[in-house]
């Protein structure tokens, strides 16, 4: 039979096994828990910086896009053809549009492989425009008047294209754009 010292050593050891056990239990759930938390505020930074970088490149795209909406439209035919513009300064122009456009490929084929195609067919389009604008500023109406008027419903017949691929490039990267916005409440929110 145990004595009173026993019962009190006992029971200073049971105690002192207790409160091991309940601080390595909270040690463990306090660790889990901040372990927890720091891989939160990684994936909230991350979605962050991608989020961000998506937005850029997306800007990047829609601002090209917007130039050569402007660039290959019936307003540009018309200041071209109305100034005294060189073919060497027209092609000029040509070689830029070509740059912006091969940008926006660019990104697009890097983080909208879906957009690519439609990219390609304004590509398509605009070297359209700028043949047939050439054809127009290089003609003499006086003398074949008929050539350069079907070289101009060319012109107008790629301006239209290009204006409607654009706007649902455009279109696109708005509801992205959106979807975005969405999920950056929606992690704020949880």
């Amino acid at each position: 039979m145990l004595d009173n010292t026993s019962w009190t050593l006992i029971a200073s050891i049971a105690g002192a096994i207790a409160g091991f056990a309940g601080a390595t239990i909270g040690a463990k759930l306090n660790a889990d828990k901040d372990i927890r938390l720091q891989r939160e505020r990684l994936s909230d930074e991350r979605t962050k910086i991608e989020v961000a970088l998506e937005r850029e490149n997306m800007c990047a795209i829609h601002r090209a896009l917007s130039k050569i909406a402007f660039e290959n439209s019936l307003t540009m035919s018309v200041i071209q053809s109305d100034s005294e513009l060189t073919i060497a300064e027209f092609r000029v122009r040509y070689v830029e549009n070509c740059d912006r456009l091969h940008a926006a490929m660019a990104t697009s084929a890097v983080y909208y492989p879906a957009m690519t195609s439609r990219l390609r067919a304004i590509f398509g389009e605009a070297n359209k425009f700028w043949g047939y604008q050439e054809i127009v500023l290089r003609a003499d109406y006086e003398t074949d008047r008929h050539a350069a008027q079907a070289a101009r419903n060319k012109v107008f017949e790629a301006c239209e294209e290009i204006d409607r691929l654009v706007s649902a490039v455009q279109g696109e990267i708005e509801q992205r754009s959106q979807y975005l916005t969405n999920r950056l409440r929606l992690q704020y929110l949880s």
